[in-house]
């Protein structure tokens, strides 16, 4: 019974998709800590414009998510 080794396949889509996960996760904190923690560090910008500013960071945080999860399918699909 001879069995035939299977091509290895490259490990960079996962380490490629934990640091996407990874990413997104410190964007969604940076995002929470701009809009509830801001009046710390962030004094001289007015309270509507730092909510803004939590809210554009949170709404990048989802399209590199998305992004990098596309980029994960479209990688999985063409090495199956």
């Amino acid at each position: 019974m001879s069995t035939t080794p299977s091509p290895r396949k490259s490990v960079l889509p996962q380490v490629m998709l934990a640091l996407g996960i990874t990413m997104f996760i410190v964007y969604i904190s940076a995002g929470i800590a701009v809009m509830m923690y801001g009046h710390l560090f962030l004094a001289q910008i007015q309270p509507t414009l730092r909510l803004v500013l939590g809210a554009l960071v949170i709404l990048y945080a989802l399209f590199r998510l998305y992004r990098v999860v596309n980029l994960y399918k479209k990688r999985e699909a063409y090495q199956s």
